[in-house]
C-alpha cells in the first residue's frame, strides 16, 4: 500500500468537505457571482430600452373648448420587439392648464374626479339640461367609453335634486355614468364618475 503524504491527504479531506457541503441542503452555499462585465450588462439594457417608445396624442374637440380651460392627452407606451411584432400597453390620461401638467384620474370605479373640476371654465354653469348635456359631451370627450356595448347605450340626461346625472352604460344590473352636483346658482362643485346609479 503506498503512503500519503501530508499534502495529499489535506487535499482529500477537503475535497470530500466540500462534496459533503454541496450534497447538504443544510449548509447555505454562498452565492455566485455574475461574471457579466458592467458595460455588457448596460449595453443590454440599452438596446432593451431602445424597444420601447410612447405615443402622446392631443384630445381636442370643439366641445371642450366651450366647457374646459384644458388641453388633454392620452399617453400610450408601446414595446416593438426585434422581429417587428408591437405590444401596446394602457393609455393614461394627461391635463394641460396654464403650463401645468398633470394626470388625470382614471375612473375604474366610483370616485370623484377633480381633474374635470379643476379644468372647468370658471363662468361655466348649469341651469338648464341643455347645459348639462354640453357638460357630459364634453366629459366623454375626455373619458370617451372603453365598452363596445355602452357605445350603443342610449344616454340619459337626469335632473336631481343636487344637480345632474349622465347615464351613459350598465354594468350587471347597474347604470354607470356621471354625478354632478352643483350649488343654487348653478356652479359645479363635484363630478364623480359612478358604476351603480
Amino acid at each position: 500500500m503506498f503512503k500519503k503524504s501530508k499534502t495529499v491527504m489535506a487535499l482529500l479531506a477537503l475535497c470530500s468537505g466540500a462534496a459533503f457541503a454541496a450534497s447538504d441542503p443544510n449548509i447555505q452555499q454562498e452565492p455566485s457571482i455574475s461574471t457579466t462585465p458592467k458595460s455588457v450588462q448596460d449595453k443590454i439594457t440599452q438596446r432593451v430600452q431602445s424597444w420601447f417608445d410612447i405615443e402622446v396624442k392631443a384630445h381636442k374637440s370643439v366641445i371642450q373648448k366651450m366647457v374646459f380651460d384644458c388641453e388633454f392627452f392620452s399617453a400610450t407606451p408601446y414595446l416593438k420587439s426585434p422581429d417587428g411584432s408591437e405590444s401596446r400597453f394602457d393609455s393614461y390620461l394627461f391635463y394641460s392648464q396654464a403650463g401645468t401638467l398633470g394626470s388625470m384620474t382614471e375612473p375604474y370605479t366610483t370616485q370623484v374626479l377633480p381633474e374635470l373640476l379643476t379644468c372647468l371654465k370658471p363662468n361655466f354653469i348649469i341651469t338648464h339640461q341643455d347645459q348639462a348635456q354640453l357638460l357630459f359631451e364634453a366629459i366623454e370627450n375626455v373619458y370617451p367609453s372603453q365598452s363596445i356595448f355602452d357605445r350603443h347605450f342610449d344616454t340619459e340626461v337626469i335632473k336631481t335634486l343636487n344637480g345632474w346625472t349622465f347615464i351613459d352604460g350598465e354594468m350587471f344590473d347597474d347604470k354607470t355614468g356621471y354625478i354632478i352636483d352643483t350649488n343654487d346658482k348653478g356652479e359645479v362643485i363635484k363630478i364623480i364618475r359612478s358604476l351603480n346609479l
